[in-house]
């Protein structure tokens, strides 16, 4: 009865919209026979990105939005469901 946060393209961000995403989360979706909920995190900060180094404070304040996104039911086809995730991802992210 407990959520699991994942994160599909498995690093941050480094090509713009998305990287690709890992197999992972429809896998285990289809395993489990859950549904994915996306929640869709933008900020404009470019702190906490692939080449934002450790050491560097950020720009105060940092301001992240999150808001519900599209629900997934599994698939048995979780490679084709992979490539849906991820195409709704990108357009979601280029908007």
């Amino acid at each position: 009865g407990g959520q699991l946060v994942m994160f599909p393209e498995g690093t941050r961000t480094i090509r713009a919209p998305i990287n690709p995403f890992r197999p992972g989360v429809t896998l285990i979706a289809h395993m489990a026979q859950v549904p994915i909920q996306t929640v869709v995190i933008e900020t404009p900060s470019p702190y906490l990105g692939k080449d934002w180094p450790i050491w560097r404070a950020p720009q105060f304040p940092v301001v992240f939005s999150a808001r519900l996104g599209q629900r997934f039911a599994p698939e048995a086809d979780h490679q084709g469901l992979l490539k849906r995730l991820e195409n709704y991802f990108a357009s979601e992210l280029s908007r």
